[in-house]
């Protein structure tokens, strides 16, 4: 276009509007980085879902020794305080470099009292209810957090619809509230856990010494002595009762509660009283930048504290149930209670015989092995009896080779899993997998691709975990096994039983779709280009142990509200609306 016309264009701009082939390269382009966006929000959200999970599952190995849940629970703390690491440096930051107004002391104690709160709920819903629960019901669980904000936008957020569609809305408000209330029922009343038909059989035998040459003169003797240690091994059946699992609607409730200033649009007035919730939310969002340096610091003390505290002193509690140890003679043991795994289980009947027809000791699948368990087998014992001999008199064949002479490769015990780096990897991979959900997450959004590459993959993030989940639990109906005895998911009960079924039905269609709803906001984005972070979250940074749901609840719902309460604080501090006031006077 020529510049006479009063509009100015370079020469690549006519040549981008005349071209076809930069037309087409820049679409390709454009739907190349939606797809980039899209995969990798979805697969790192998930890819952090199941990480968590897993340190979790781990961490509720009641048959394992207190040193080792103590090392996932470290784990855990870990990774919940890193986005707090994160905090404290960008606060820290933001206070040095901008001009920024200082809290007084009742902001400090607000503050600082909803961030225990939430702090408290976390480290409960992480040390003790998520590792009660088993894989499945654990991933639902993480959708029932939203009670606050849906209490917030039922009745303290604001509407300009029509009367007609305000009245729709209130009501899908108020069911989407109740159905997040309906957890609190669930996990109290309906059995919410898989260990009622998945009782455990612990075997143990006692020790017997084999180093001793007087006691043992030929191969009957030491039959004999292995007969006897055998038939003297004690089975015992631990039974299950259940519990009411308070701990599960206190810790949702109080991890809900942090994010009731995005569903917080107008003051509470009840007659003459008046609250002014909503103008008190504006004054913490503007003081909050320092605040949240001591903060964070506040909430990694308190999640080191709490992870001691909740730690079990001997072995770890279930919530749901509890267990008492019964022998196996005294209680029927019906074949309704056993898994699906255990009829296909070589190790689980009695198909093993040593010498005198005589089963051998068996270790089930969640038992920890047995003190000395290389010895443990008939090959094992006789390998070690350096005072055995074949023939009488002691005289051995020097010419004919020891068929027992075999020294069998020594199995690798708890601890030389715990030098390698394979329980840490679960760490690494929700480490790097939280943050780039993150970063991503926030790229799309100031990009204006909020919808196809942040509310899609997140929205996706529940379902997609939870096929994954349902198909090798499937596969493998007891435990999904990365480490035997270690590092495990707990898989549900056959989903053939109804309880597992109802459980899912009502996490979808209740928990899940409420969540749904009450983050709705996140399909309707009203954000310029590259708005800074603070313009698009409410509160700074991300929730490593429910990254899906603090991405989605923590996206701004009125942003242009927020930029004009910025303008009124920025023209405040220039002091322009009292010399304007003055002159209107």
């Amino acid at each position: 276009m020529p510049y006479g016309d009063g509009i100015l264009e370079s020469p690549a701009d006519r040549y981008g509007k005349t071209t076809l082939c930069m037309r087409n390269a820049k679409r390709v382009f454009k739907c190349a980085a939606y797809m980039v966006y899209f995969v990798g929000v979805l697969v790192f959200a998930v890819a952090s879902k199941g990480s968590f999970l897993l340190m979790t599952q781990s961490l509720g190995n009641r048959l394992q020794e207190k040193q080792y849940a103590s090392r996932w629970s470290l784990m855990l703390v870990a990774t919940i305080c890193v986005p707090y690491v994160f905090l404290f440096l960008e606060a820290l930051a933001k206070s040095l470099f901008r001009n920024r107004r200082g809290p007084v002391f009742t902001d400090l104690i607000t503050i600082f009292l909803l961030e225990s709160i939430h702090t408290f709920g976390v480290c409960l819903l992480v040390f003790r209810v998520l590792p009660s629960c088993d894989v499945i019901r654990g991933l639902l669980l993480m959708n029932a957090v939203c009670t606050i904000p849906a209490f917030c936008k039922l009745t303290l957020s604001k509407s300009n619809s029509r009367p007609m569609l305000r009245f729709l809305t209130l009501f899908i408000d108020l069911a989407a509230f109740v159905a997040q209330c309906s957890v609190y029922f669930v996990v109290t009343s309906t059995q919410y856990t898989a260990f009622l038909t998945k009782p455990l059989v612990t075997t143990t035998t006692p020790a017997t010494s084999m180093d001793e040459p007087s006691s043992f003169d030929s191969l009957d003797s030491i039959n004999t002595a292995l007969s006897n240690s055998i038939k003297s091994s004690t089975d015992t059946l631990e039974q299950v009762r259940l519990r009411f699992g308070w701990e599960a609607p206190i810790a949702l409730f109080c991890v809900s509660i942090v994010w009731w200033e995005n569903y917080v649009d107008r003051d509470i007035k009840l007659g003459k009283l008046n609250i002014p919730l909503g103008t008190y939310k504006r004054h913490l969002q503007s003081v909050r930048s320092k605040a949240n340096i001591g903060a964070s610091i506040w909430k990694i003390a308190l999640t080191v504290a709490f992870s001691f505290l909740l730690l079990p002193r001997e072995h770890f509690d279930n919530v749901f149930v509890s267990f008492v140890n019964n022998p196996t003679g005294n209680i029927p043991i019906e074949s309704s209670i056993h898994s699906g795994s255990d009829l296909n289980n070589f190790e689980g009947g009695s198909n093993q015989y040593d010498m005198n027809n005589n089963d051998l000791p068996v270790r089930h699948k969640r038992q920890m092995p047995f003190p000395g368990d290389d010895n443990n087998t008939i090959m094992g014992k006789i390998g070690n009896s350096d005072q055995m001999s074949l023939f009488p008199g002691g005289d051995d064949d020097p010419g004919a080779a020891d068929p027992f002479n075999y020294q069998p490769d020594r199995e690798k015990t708890i601890d030389d899993y715990w030098h390698s780096i394979g329980p840490f990897v679960p760490m690494i991979i929700h480490f790097f997998s939280t943050g780039l959900c993150y970063y991503f997450s926030k790229s799309a959004c100031k990009m204006q691709m909020q919808r196809m590459a942040f509310a899609v993959p997140l929205t996706l993030a529940t379902p997609v975990t939870l096929a994954i989940m349902i198909a090798l639990c499937q596969w493998k109906t007891d435990q999904i096994v990365f480490i035997r005895e270690i590092m495990y998911w707990e898989c549900s009960e056959n989903f053939a039983t109804p309880r597992i079924t109802w459980h899912i039905i009502i996490g979808l269609s209740l928990w899940y779709l409420s969540q749904l709803w009450i983050t709705s906001h996140i399909w309707f984005p009203e954000n310029k280009r590259l708005a800074t972070t603070e313009t698009l979250f409410v509160l700074p940074q991300y929730d490593s142990s429910l990254i899906e749901q603090s991405l989605l609840m923590n996206r701004r719902r009125n942003e242009p509200e927020h930029q004009k309460n910025k303008l009124e604080e920025h023209f405040e501090d220039l002091d322009i609306i009292d010399g304007m006031a003055a002159f209107c006077k």
